[in-house]
C-alpha cells in the first residue's frame, strides 16, 4: 500500500507527475480541485520529522500553519518525502499543486485539499546565458 493517494478532479495522479508551486488562489476557470491523502502511519514522517509538533496540538492546525508559513517549500518537502517512502521517480509534469485550502483528519490519515492547474512548460521562464 502506498503512503499517499493524490486525486485531481477525481482522477488519480502519480506524485512524480506534479510540481508543487504555491500561488494565490487562481481564477476559477483555470483551477481544478485536488485531494492528497497521507496515510496515518506516515503522517509523522511526512509532516513532523523533526519533532516540532507540540503534544496535544491537532495535526490539522499544525500542518496548515506550516503550509501557510512555508508554502512551496513545505509542500515540496511533503511530496519529496512521500515519493521517497514509495520509491517513486520524477515523471514528466502534468499538474501544478498551487494552493492548499484545508487540512482534515480522516479515518485513513490526513487529507490536504486545494487547487491545481495543468502544467504548461511554456509558462516557465527560460534562463539565458550571461554574456
Amino acid at each position: 500500500m502506498s503512503a499517499a493517494r493524490l486525486t485531481i478532479d477525481g482522477n488519480e495522479v502519480g506524485l512524480g507527475a506534479i510540481w508543487p508551486h504555491w500561488k494565490p488562489v487562481a481564477k476559477a476557470a483555470s483551477r481544478s480541485r485536488f485531494s492528497l491523502l497521507v496515510r496515518g502511519e506516515f503522517v509523522k514522517e511526512v509532516f513532523d520529522r523533526y519533532n516540532e509538533k507540540e503534544n496535544g496540538e491537532p495535526w490539522e492546525s499544525y500542518i496548515l500553519e506550516k503550509l501557510l508559513k512555508w508554502k512551496s517549500i513545505a509542500l515540496d518537502g511533503c511530496i519529496d518525502t512521500l515519493m521517497s517512502i514509495d520509491g517513486l521517480r520524477q515523471e514528466a509534469k502534468q499538474w501544478v499543486l498551487t494552493h492548499v485550502e484545508t487540512v482534515k483528519a480522516s479515518d485513513q490519515g490526513i487529507v490536504l485539499e486545494g487547487f491545481a492547474e495543468p502544467f504548461d512548460p511554456r509558462r516557465i521562464p527560460v534562463l539565458k546565458p550571461l554574456r
